[in-house]
């Protein structure tokens, strides 16, 4: 009898734990990551009796967790991915739309200016027009500053970001830790019993860190977890918790870098919102203010350049429009010290912009490997690929070409062996560009040479207005033929000896015209061809900084003169030589017009931001799929539950007849022995 109780009271016992594991999986239904439970019932032992072996009833041998390792980790992987996509598309966009916004953007400024110019071309001598010209100057100005101001704000909210991503991996880590102490503690974990609920708990942070981070998990005496990120980097180690740090970067000012102890680890992590803020910034946001700056260069140097081969409305020699390039401190202001240099502060570098036609947006690493402290070695930073190489002179200032649109300058060789250097030619040049032209009446839309033909001429040659090509001489020295204001030194007279000879003299006496030095006479013409007087490389003898053509068929005796253009108010060759530069290959290797450099920089992001966006919903299925496959397995099925909530119910009525059975017969039992 007494077995027979036992019997019902096991089938009790079993079937009320089996009602409550059913009762908790149905109210912890909508929790997030919660794995569904079972109690696992098993038959007792049997007693062996005379008539053969009688059951003893039934018992719980466990509370199961149902889980599938593989679809947990596959998920984790999964939401690493898509939280990485959805980071780096979410900063595209923002990027996309301001740098396409019609009132932030640089294409409608560069339209403008040019407009504005177009105009001031029509009427040079208008203050009016000019005064709308420095004006849209401006304007162009102010949209280079808030570009870069806007996008460098972007490059900042990404730091923050990740400091704030970084905090929250810590805390993740510390959480994990604990759980694990926790788990290897209970009672029963040694023999194979398992806490479900607080196993739930861990990996619902680890999918939460997979969510900052790519992880990869492995179980360790089938109790705890470990972490890594990165290239194997312990994050989480049984009960103990490794911290990451946010650093300044040694090497770029602003940037912040990933830090494993004393380690960084940047360039190893990917995954999460963090590998995708990172991502973001490196190949996105920095680059973008590295083209803007390309662009303020591009157009503050062609400006400038072409200004100054003009005359302005007071007939002097053309000053900046917009800021100087190679100022001592913006040419310093592009070189950037590495930290663990030996003695910070106690070198002179600059970087001075040449040809902004063969700029690139790159930045350079200027690296003194040795053997000696004046030996430097220049490399690009996006491959490590060397430009140049060689050793500071010792007779300073010293320059160094690197034929990359740009030029070292040292005023100190002062260096270590082991000293490095950020080379950043176009980073802050947007942030720089302003106009520094004050009154319209600068602006020189003149050009300083003037030709006219003879009236005594008999033939049918005609000469060309004229062009000035430089201002300055290769050593940056001024041209002598320009070199005083006011005039040209010396004024010239073409003089044709016969239909296809001519001579090229010094008609300071027009009375007397005599020999160049060196002299350039018995010159070929041949008609139909461009007719150039002069030649053109700065290295020739003959050079003079300008050029004019003769066209037609002009006859012996006829004579073209060449002088300043003194009053030259309603001349505007050279606003027309500005005007050309809009559509003038001046970017990218003398290929591109601003306004395409900036369409290519708008197109780039916009075609990654389109592409992101594939990416980011193409994961978002997966990362929707493996959840799903994941449900599948361990989510709770209300229906399912409530079956087994009947069934187990039954069961649990059925044992208690059993034992009212068993107290029947034992009261019928105990009236017969009275």
């Amino acid at each position: 009898m007494a077995n027979l109780f036992n019997i019902g009271v096991s089938g009790l016992v079993a079937h009320q734990t089996a009602i409550k594991t059913t009762g908790h999986n149905i109210t912890n239904a909508n929790v997030d990551g919660y794995s569904r439970q079972e109690a696992v019932l098993s038959t007792r032992p049997p007693q062996f009796t005379g008539a053969g072996f009688e059951g003893s009833g039934v018992v719980t041998s466990d509370i199961r967790r149902i889980s599938d390792q593989f679809l947990t980790n596959q998920l984790q992987a999964d939401t690493a991915s898509f939280a990485d996509k959805n980071a780096f598309v979410d900063q595209l966009s923002q990027l996309d739309s301001l740098l396409a916004d019609e009132q932030a953007g640089l294409s409608t400024g560069l339209q403008n200016f040019f407009s504005a110019l177009q105009a001031g071309s029509d009427d040079p001598a208008s203050v009016a027009a000019r005064q709308l010209v420095l004006s849209e100057a401006e304007n162009l100005a102010s949209r280079f500053n808030t570009l870069h101001a806007r996008v460098d704000n972007q490059r900042v909210n990404i730091n923050n970001q990740l400091t704030a991503g970084v905090e929250q991996v810590n805390r993740l880590a510390n959480s994990i830790a604990e759980l694990n102490s926790k788990i290897s503690a209970l009672p029963g974990s040694g023999e194979g019993k398992r806490p479900n609920d607080l196993l739930d708990q861990r990996d619902a942070l680890v999918k939460d860190l997979a969510q900052l981070v790519s992880v990869k998990t492995t179980t360790q005496d089938g109790k705890t977890v470990n972490v890594f990120i990165g290239n194997g980097q312990s994050l989480v180690q049984g009960g103990r918790a490794t911290s990451l740090q946010t650093v300044a970067s040694n090497t770029v000012p602003g940037q912040l870098e990933l830090a494993y102890g004393d380690t960084v680890i940047s360039s190893n992590i990917n995954g999460g919102t963090i590998g995708g803020l990172m991502a973001a910034s490196r190949e996105v946001v920095q680059p973008a203010l590295n083209t803007l700056g390309q662009i303020a260069l591009g157009v503050a140097q062609s400006m400038n350049q072409q200004q100054s081969l003009g005359l302005d409305l007071d007939g002097r020699s053309g000053a900046n429009v917009f800021f100087d390039l190679n100022a001592t401190l913006t040419q310093r202001a592009r070189v950037i010290a590495d930290a663990n240099n030996a003695e910070q502060g106690n070198t002179a570098i600059g970087v001075a912009i040449t040809d902004t036609g063969k700029l690139s947006t790159e930045d350079y690493v200027l690296s003194f490997n040795g053997p000696t402290s004046s030996d430097f070695i220049l490399t690009r930073s996006s491959d490590s690929s060397v430009v140049t190489s060689g050793s500071v002179s010792a007779t300073l200032p010293a320059e160094v070409a690197t034929g990359e649109g740009f030029s070292l300058n040292f005023d100190s060789n002062n260096f270590q062996v082991g000293d490095r250097f950020l080379l950043q030619p176009t980073r802050n040049a947007a942030s720089d560009f302003n106009v520094a032209m004050q009154r319209p009446e600068e602006l020189a839309f003149a050009q300083p040479i003037r030709t006219e033909a003879a009236l005594g001429n008999i033939g049918s040659g005609s000469v060309s207005p004229g062009e000035v090509l430089a201002a300055t001489a290769a050593d940056g020295s001024p041209l002598a033929s320009l070199a005083t204001t006011g005039q040209l030194s010396p004024p010239l007279i073409v003089r044709f000896t016969s239909e296809t000879q001519f001579d090229v003299l010094d008609n300071s006496d027009p009375a007397n015209p005599v020999d160049l030095v060196p002299a350039q006479r018995n010159l070929t013409y041949i008609a139909g061809t461009d007719g150039a007087v002069f030649p053109t490389d700065p290295a020739d003898p003959g050079y003079l900084g300008f050029q004019v053509s003769i066209s037609g068929l002009p006859a012996a005796g006829d004579e073209f003169s060449i002088d300043f253009n003194g009053g030259g108010q309603g001349d505007n060759r050279n606003a027309l030589a500005m005007l050309n530069l809009q559509t003038e290959g001046n970017l990218g290797n003398d290929n591109k017009s601003f306004s395409q450099t900036y369409g290519q920089l708008l197109a780039g992001v916009g075609a990654k931001t389109h592409q992101a966006q594939i990416d980011k919903d193409a994961n978002e299925a997966l990362v929707n799929q493996s959840q799903a496959a994941r449900d599948a397995v361990s989510g709770v099925n209300l229906d399912e539950e409530a079956a087994r909530l009947i069934q187990y119910e039954q069961a649990y009525n059925a044992s208690a007849q059993v034992i009212s059975v068993a107290r029947s017969l034992f009261d019928t039992i105990l009236s017969a022995v009275r």
